[in-house]
């Protein structure tokens, strides 16, 4: 869809006792810090360089019976189909409420922003070309996963192409998935949107670096110039593995490594490397200026990795 383009804030809010170890459920640095402890690598280098694709550990998770993905699938599925009582979106605006978190209206205030909201120029256009993804993330808000097939095709692609050489107002190209370079489309974009001026941003799971035929992405991106905002919802090898599924969380390290070492991240260096985090369940996320701290604290200890932008967001299923 195409949407205006507005800075990223996020709200800080506070969070329910933590009832999880790791960033998925902190509300304090010291319960942040938790996030580093238990399983973790230490030093700069993963243990090895991810080989071979990622989609057959994770159709062998979608399809084991009783597995973690099973279960939080079903689990999400039974809350969707719930339908709120009007008791129950009272008890929960209280207990919103009782965390200071503010209404709609009053929330646009404190960012200075007047009602009645008002319509201005579009400056972004976001694509989503294509489902197909080489993980299957509870979280993941279109449901991508390895057997997902829609795709954009190639007259699709010119036409966008033609919209936005006609559009000066477009400033920024927002390309995602599924993953979106796994897409054939995604490479005729980058190129052509680049060859008309505009951003380009990827919405990178990290993990796709890895699977076959990409070998040269990176290099891709850095050549054109592409900012990169990349999946990574914890600095711990179990809390990334449980949401995003087995092994992700080694392939997201080494990606980040190989990113780095073309020049993403890397003060002067003019490649933009963004980091989102989301929560695995129905919950805040913690402040993002203090969960920022964390990370660039942790990813550089732990593993050399440095980054721009850390981006607390929470994700919501299409039905």
């Amino acid at each position: 869809g195409v949407g205006q383009v507005t800075s990223m804030r996020a709200a800080k809010s506070a969070l329910p006792p933590a009832t999880r170890r790791g960033c998925l459920r902190a509300a304090t640095p010291a319960a942040l810090a938790g996030c580093s402890r238990g399983t973790r690598w230490l030093g700069t280098q993963p243990e090895a360089e991810p080989r071979g694709s990622l989609v057959p550990e994770t159709l062998a998770e979608m399809d084991s019976a009783g597995s973690e993905f099973q279960q939080n699938a079903a689990e999400l599925r039974a809350m969707g189909k719930q339908r709120l009582s009007l008791q129950e979106r009272k008890r929960r605006r209280r207990a919103l409420d009782a965390l200071g978190v503010p209404d709609f209206a009053a929330f646009l205030g404190q960012q200075g922003v007047s009602l009645p909201l008002r319509k201005e120029a579009v400056t972004m256009l976001q694509l989503n070309v294509g489902l197909l993804c080489n993980q299957a993330c509870t979280h993941c808000h279109v449901e991508s996963s390895p057997r997902r097939t829609e795709a954009m095709d190639e007259r699709l692609v010119e036409h966008i192409l033609r919209v936005l050489a006609a559009s000066p107002e477009v400033e920024t190209v927002d390309i995602t998935g599924g993953a979106p370079e796994m897409t054939p489309a995604f490479w005729p974009l980058v190129r052509g949107a680049r060859a008309l001026g505009k951003e380009v941003i990827d919405r990178c799971n990290l993990t796709v670096l890895f699977e076959p035929g990409m070998e040269r992405l990176p290099d891709f991106l850095a050549e054109h110039g592409c900012r990169v905002v990349a999946s990574l919802p914890c600095y711990s090898r179990e809390n990334v593995d449980k949401q995003r599924g087995n092994k992700v969380f080694q392939r997201s390290i080494a990606g980040l490594q190989r990113l780095n070492g073309v020049g993403y991240g890397v003060e002067g260096s003019g490649l933009k490397l963004d980091l989102v985090y989301n929560p695995g369940g129905a919950f805040l996320p913690p402040p993002q200026d203090v969960l920022r701290e964390a990370y660039a604290r942790e990813l550089d200890a732990n593993f050399g990795i440095v980054f721009n932008e850390l981006f607390t967001i929470t994700n919501m299923p299409i039905k």
